[in-house]
Order: structure tokens, then C-alpha cells, then sequence
């Protein structure tokens, strides 16, 4: 656990804290009932158990071959954010290459092309929610393969690039997520 967490917390108070946050975020998705209970409980949690500014979680509309925006956070949901699966976002691009995408900045056109060449910023969301968009950590939701959706998290608070520790912590909740999503959609 020691090595998983590294990178972020300046001490073993920290990290309990982060593991203590964690667990009880996942209870409470573990538990939910359904799709809506869960984004509830990510609503409640993500900012902080992940310590950013902004996040957001999309599904796979598998019809339109989109992902569609079920929460975007701090405060009220944007409309529904419709995004391709494809390497043209960042979200998009996690889905398509079913991989993290960890950005350092959002507005840098080369720091996107050393990503992809696709691969752009679209400020109109940061316009029209009035925040300036830093950091994007974006991790694909998987069940074994299965794309699910994606989760995006935006702007440390403290400022600082996302770290592998990061990409790993955001890792373990989206394989939590993609195994909830998966036996909710089962028949009973």
C-alpha cells in the first residue's frame, strides 16, 4: 500500500486519511442500488477523497458511440456533455485507447500532441462553468475490457501535476466502478 500511495502525501497521517476517505467512498458505490445511487455517492465524494477541483464522470451511450456526462462537479450538473469516442478529447481519447491520459496542461497544443496528434482542448466548457481547466487526469471505466465510461479529474488543489500515484489511486476506483456498473446491469 506503502509504494501505491507514494507521490502525494507528505505523511502517514495523510495517506490514512486518503484510505480512510477511499473506503468509505467505495462502500457506498459497492452498496448503491443503481446507476443514479452510485453517481450520487460520487457526487458526495469524489472532490475530496481525490482532492481536485473539478471532476466528472461519463458513460458510454454504446447507440451513438458517445460518452454522455452524468455528473460534472463542484455544484450543479452542465447539460449533458456529449463526447465521441475518439482521440479528438481527452475523455474520448481515454475511452478509445481504453488507457490513462494525464495532462499537465490543459491549454498547452504541444503537450497534447507529444499525447496524439488528434488530440485538442475544448475551452467552451471552461467558459461556460466560469473555471479555468489546469490538470485533466482522465481513466477509462472497464469491466475486463468492456469500455463503461470514464472518470475525469481536473485541477489538484494544491496546484501541483497529476503523479503516477494518482493515475493509480483514480485507477483503482474506475475498476470499482466498472464492476458495480457491470452487476447492476445484469438481470436479477
Amino acid at each position: 500500500m506503502e509504494e501505491m500511495h507514494s507521490g502525494r502525501f507528505a505523511d502517514k497521517t495523510e495517506q490514512a486519511g486518503y484510505e480512510q476517505r477511499f473506503a468509505q467512498l467505495t462502500e457506498a458505490i459497492r452498496s448503491a442500488p443503481s446507476p443514479s445511487a452510485i453517481m450520487g455517492s460520487l457526487q458526495k465524494g469524489l472532490l475530496d477523497v481525490y482532492e481536485v477541483e473539478m471532476a466528472s464522470v461519463f458513460l458510454v451511450d454504446a447507440v451513438k458511440q458517445q460518452l454522455v456526462s452524468w455528473i460534472v462537479l463542484p455544484g450543479t450538473v452542465l447539460h449533458k456533455i456529449r463526447v465521441p469516442i475518439d482521440k479528438t478529447s481527452i475523455v474520448g481519447h481515454a475511452a478509445a485507447t481504453r488507457s490513462a491520459v494525464a495532462v499537465n496542461n490543459a491549454y498547452d497544443r504541444e503537450e497534447l500532441g507529444r499525447i496524439d496528434a488528434q488530440l485538442q482542448f475544448d475551452s467552451f466548457w471552461d467558459a461556460k462553468a466560469g473555471s479555468r481547466t489546469r490538470q485533466v487526469l482522465a481513466v477509462p471505466i472497464l469491466f475486463e475490457r468492456s469500455l463503461m465510461g470514464v472518470i475525469q479529474l481536473m485541477n489538484r488543489c494544491d496546484g501541483a501535476d497529476f503523479t503516477p500515484g494518482d493515475v493509480r489511486r483514480i485507477t483503482d476506483l474506475a475498476e470499482i466502478l466498472g464492476t458495480t456498473f457491470h452487476k447492476l446491469q445484469r438481470p436479477a
